[in-house]
């Protein structure tokens, strides 16, 4: 899963990370 579309699984990676970070951290 990693190799094929490394852009893909950045915006995953993303987008989880920002989910998992609180609201207060996400404003700062």
């Amino acid at each position: 899963m990693h190799g094929s579309r490394p852009r893909r699984n950045r915006t995953i990676m993303i987008a989880k990370l920002v989910r998992s970070l609180p609201r207060s951290g996400y404003e700062s």
